[in-house]
């Protein structure tokens, strides 16, 4: 039985994987941003185990970070206030993003930038620069934050496939059982077989 709850434990992680997250990092800096609270967020080295270092994009432009599930916003639209966690609300512009100009990220429809480093700030700010220290990849990869965005499909073939995968995965789960309580009562009716003839 063991193996059992081990094959299944197996199966619902899988099921439950996710592979849209991914960490922000400045390359010059070797370093990844890092939610330390909701009204703290530094950058640290960069470690794939961290949840607090997770986040996704959960619309065209908005980033929710796995570890608090808030969105990643600002104190304010104005330059040089911290980047902070926010209740996520479509119609916030201080948590609309976008990528411009490569690799450098910041709130749509204004020139400032998520940015870390500059005059010994410990937090991730909001500035008008555009050098390397406001710019961001997607860690592990070349390609910019927009690299992996929001991917948009079609609502009933989303509930479809949810379906079915769901499905699938009680479908294996109550094979899997049924065949370890099968071999069970085999095993034990063998048993129960040796000990009366042991007996007779």
């Amino acid at each position: 039985m063991k193996l059992v709850y081990m094959s299944l434990f197996v199966l619902w992680s899988a099921f439950n994987s996710d592979t849209s997250s991914f960490l922000i990092y400045n390359e010059d800096h070797n370093k990844c941003v890092y939610a330390v609270n909701a009204t703290v967020i530094q950058a640290a080295p960069c470690n794939v185990s961290s949840k607090a270092q997770h986040f996704r994009w959960i619309s065209s432009s908005q980033i929710i970070s796995l570890s608090f599930n808030l969105c990643l916003g600002s104190e304010k639209i104005k330059n040089w206030v911290k980047i902070i966690l926010l209740p996520c609300s479509d119609c916030s512009p201080a948590q609309t993003w976008e990528c411009k100009n490569g690799t450098l990220f910041g709130l749509k429809g204004h020139p400032l930038h998520l940015n870390y480093g500059n005059f010994g700030e410990p937090n991730v700010m909001l500035f008008f620069g555009t050098g390397v220290w406001s710019r961001w990849l997607i860690f592990g990869t070349k390609g910019n934050l927009c690299s992996c965005g929001y991917k948009v499909f079609d609502q009933e073939e989303g509930v479809s496939t949810f379906y079915i995968c769901f499905s699938s995965f009680v479908a294996v789960g109550l094979f899997i059982m049924t065949a370890a309580v099968i071999v069970t009562n085999i095993r034990s009716r063998t048993k129960g077989n040796t000990n009366i003839q042991a007996n007779a």
